[in-house]
């Protein structure tokens, strides 16, 4: 949803991909919320928002 000419507001899923330790790797898939700016020429994430589940990642 546009907010301004240069300014929008995103909603879906994102992949949180982590390494651990002993090449242990993690993935979750979570609820975002990001808001995203033009500035200076480049698009930059102003805000955003993960939900909470899972409350930790799945190792």
């Amino acid at each position: 949803m546009a907010l301004a000419s240069d300014c929008f507001v995103a909603q879906g899923y994102g992949v949180l991909s982590s390494r651990f330790p002993g090449n242990r790797d993690s993935r979750s898939r979570l609820r975002t919320t990001w808001i995203v700016a033009l500035r200076d020429g480049e698009w930059r994430i102003l805000q955003h928002h993960f939900s909470g589940l899972p409350e930790k990642p799945p190792i």
